[in-house]
């Protein structure tokens, strides 16, 4: 509350609550208040760079801040991909580029949910398939159902210039085309721009709240926390819903 005298206090944690959705989990918490506030400034920072720059465009801006955030919540768990061997990763972050649109982000996210979703059904030797080809093994091989959770739900954020979006894939999600949401699997959950002064806090506990997200996911893949315990409760209902 000292750190953060503007925002609202029914932001914050009081002891008749469940705990903080936005904490940290080993390293200090001046850490975790110098990533949230680092990441509340980024609004303002980007539109800094649009006025003083306008050719210069704000996405890497955006990027790098996302970035950073998402990197300092995984190293704050120790389960930062790369840092432990033989587990992927559950996010990706995509930019657009010099001559690209909308379009040409959305087909390339899409593209590469389905290749991590496809390195995680690889890794646990999960196929996609409803029925079980009758040379399989059970015991080393299982099949994932439509209803089953085994694997993790993976995130994608995207930035369009000042504007990120967030969307998710069930692993389980077969590639039917490439046009629409529902020809690719993947669902769009909303989308902030940070071009607007009066959503920065908003904007940046959105990205907040989807780091915290991506990072129990991976305490789930890592296995080795309890989870529930180490985050909120009210967040282990829905853990697997990937319209949270």
């Amino acid at each position: 509350m000292k750190d953060f005298p503007t925002l609202p206090l029914s932001l914050f944690q009081r002891p008749d609550t469940d705990p903080a959705l936005i904490q940290n989990l080993t390293k200090t918490e001046f850490h975790a208040i110098r990533a949230l506030q680092d990441l509340i400034e980024v609004g303002k920072n980007i539109r800094d760079r649009m006025l003083t720059n306008p050719r210069s465009p704000p996405a890497p801006v955006l990027r790098k801040a996302v970035n950073n955030y998402i990197d300092w919540a995984l190293s704050d768990a120790a389960v930062k991909p790369g840092s432990i061997a033989g587990v992927q990763p559950v996010h990706i972050v995509v930019a657009m580029k010099r001559g690209q649109n909308t379009t040409d982000i959305v087909t390339d996210m899409a593209n590469r949910l389905h290749d991590l979703a496809a390195q995680h059904r690889q890794a646990q030797n999960v196929h996609s398939s409803v029925e079980a080809p009758e040379v399989m093994e059970m015991e080393e091989t299982s099949v994932l159902e439509e209803d089953e959770n085994d694997l993790p739900i993976l995130y994608g954020i995207m930035i369009f210039s000042s504007i990120v979006a967030f969307c998710t894939l069930a692993p389980h999600a077969s590639r039917r085309g490439s046009g629409s949401a529902e020809e690719t699997g993947v669902c769009f959950i909303g989308s902030f721009d940070f071009s607007k002064p009066p959503h920065d806090v908003w904007n940046a506990l959105a990205i907040a709240i989807v780091a915290m997200e991506i990072r129990k996911t991976m305490l789930r893949v890592c296995g080795d926390v309890d989870v529930q315990s180490a985050e909120p409760s009210f967040l282990g209902r829905e853990h697997d819903d990937p319209d949270l």
